[in-house]
């Protein structure tokens, strides 16, 4: 891996690394990551609960199963009981949150930095 400067937060890694292993790991236990970075339970993750809490879990795990975990959105979709234009709703409005939204891009690269180890 290549040495990165840009580091958005203290105490993240280089969130413009790609992160090859997630690719192998099932959306559960992608989900299962995601619901104990975040303290969101899967079963709400999987909801359709709009509080931002909950709502937030579920793009974080959208977007991360969709650019890294290499999940077509329908796969994704099927997963969560949703429609995969929900999907590429969220992940869209995962990308803008991370770009702009401090605490989300915290939490987002939190859970990737998690999805590291396995």
């Amino acid at each position: 891996m290549r040495n990165c400067n840009l580091k958005p937060y203290e105490g993240l890694s280089c969130p413009f690394l790609k992160i090859s292993n997630i690719a192998n790991l099932s959306l559960p236990h992608i989900a299962n990551v995601v619901s104990k970075v975040t303290d969101v339970p899967v079963m709400h993750i999987k909801k359709s609960l709009r509080t931002r809490q909950f709502s937030d879990a579920r793009k974080i795990f959208m977007s991360i199963a969709r650019k890294h975990g290499k999940y077509s959105t329908v796969q994704i979709g099927r997963y969560l009981d949703l429609d995969h234009s929900t999907v590429i709703y969220n992940t869209d409005s995962a990308n803008d949150l991370v770009e702009y939204d401090k605490q989300f891009s915290k939490t987002y690269y939190k859970v990737l930095e998690s999805l590291r180890g396995f």
